[in-house]
């Protein structure tokens, strides 16, 4: 008899278990914290990528210009040697 109750109440409380919802809505929250966290990690991968090849186009670009300075007569040179 005893065996009985036992195995009736602990079909109770999974069937409690199972119909609860509180259980259910820390999973959701869960599941869409995981899935901003993903959509974040990889939309800043998508940024750095594009930024560091902008950064070496940049780069490459200013590096085969060539500057020739001109003094310009009026105006004070601010270099440390003076």
């Amino acid at each position: 008899m005893w065996v009985t109750w036992v195995g009736m109440a602990a079909r109770a409380a999974l069937n409690d278990f199972s119909k609860g919802e509180d259980g259910a809505v820390t999973a959701e929250w869960l599941v869409i914290g995981a899935l901003v966290t993903s959509l974040a990690a990889s939309g800043l991968a998508f940024v750095h990528l594009g930024a560091t090849s902008l950064a070496d186009r940049t780069a490459a670009d200013m590096g085969a210009k060539s500057v020739m300075l001109v003094p310009v007569e009026g105006l004070k040179s601010h270099s440390p040697e003076q």
